[in-house]
């Protein structure tokens, strides 16, 4: 599978040896300026000029998460495990790194 960020302001997934359209995700209001997929080629995603990160789930085609940036995401990557997710952004030299909440569970610390 590849997925493509297109100029219609779609994600499309297409099955490379099919040459078949296997997923659309649509939902940014602006130019998708980076794509990239996660946990383990279940989810991806997308940044867009609009301020936002949206993650979908491919398998089941739904938006799982979405973000409000203050600037414009320009880049994303994801770390190995999925633990992290790097994004750069607009009219800036930084690079912002987030945990992703998913991939840690939560510890019960006792008294």
């Amino acid at each position: 599978l590849v997925a493509l960020a297109c100029d219609d302001r779609v994600v499309r997934v297409v099955d490379v040896l099919t040459r078949r359209l296997v997923r659309s995700f649509s939902g940014h209001s602006n130019t998708i300026t980076d794509i990239s997929w996660a946990e383990g080629g279940k989810w991806i995603i997308s940044a867009s000029l609009d301020c936002t990160l949206r993650i979908v789930d491919v398998p089941s085609a739904s938006l799982i998460g979405w973000y409000s940036l203050s600037l414009a995401a320009t880049s994303i990557a994801v770390s190995p495990g999925g633990e992290f997710i790097a994004t750069t952004h607009v009219d800036s030299v930084a690079i912002c790194v987030w945990a992703n909440r998913l991939a840690f569970s939560s510890v019960l610390i006792g008294k």
